[in-house]
């Protein structure tokens, strides 16, 4: 017998999905009418299949559900990217404006380089929010290092 909502096979008599965890009634093909609603179904953001509202892992594919990522978790991966991309924003800026550089300076730019290479890398490589933000900030800080590093070349 195949459950309702899933059409998952179910164990004849069963009183629940083990699925999608609808209540069946005791024939098995129909849902149980929970305080006058009935059970609400999601997709997987794995596989597509319908599956409970509550379900924390797909029972199809296994891929976890991440909606209940609460917004302060959010905010914190998105805060990676802006960063890589402020810092290279402002070095490549530093770098190409008109200004005189001496040895300090440039050493302290190459740190700010390597600082918004390290956040871009990091945004990329867990997958962050902000791909974006995040290679151009690479882009930006990778450029401004070579700049300095060729600056740093007239000193020695």
């Amino acid at each position: 017998m195949k459950c309702r909502f899933c059409m998952e096979e179910v164990q004849e008599g069963a009183l629940k999905c083990k699925h999608c965890g609808s209540m069946l009634n005791s024939s098995g093909n129909e849902v149980i009418e929970e305080a006058s609603s009935v059970v609400e179904m999601k997709f997987c953001s794995g596989c597509g299949k319908k599956i409970h509202k509550t379900s924390s892992s797909c029972p199809h594919c296994g891929n976890q559900q991440n909606e209940n990522v609460s917004t302060q978790q959010s905010a914190k991966k998105i805060g990676y990217a802006i960063t890589s991309l402020v810092l290279g924003v402002i070095t490549f800026l530093a770098v190409f404006g008109n200004s005189s550089w001496n040895k300090d300076s440039i050493n302290g730019g190459i740190f700010f380089c390597v600082l918004g290479v390290v956040f871009g890398a990091i945004t990329l490589s867990k997958k962050y929010s902000g791909k974006g933000m995040a290679i151009a900030g690479l882009v930006l800080s990778i450029l401004s290092f070579f700049s300095l590093v060729g600056m740093l070349s007239k000193f020695s």
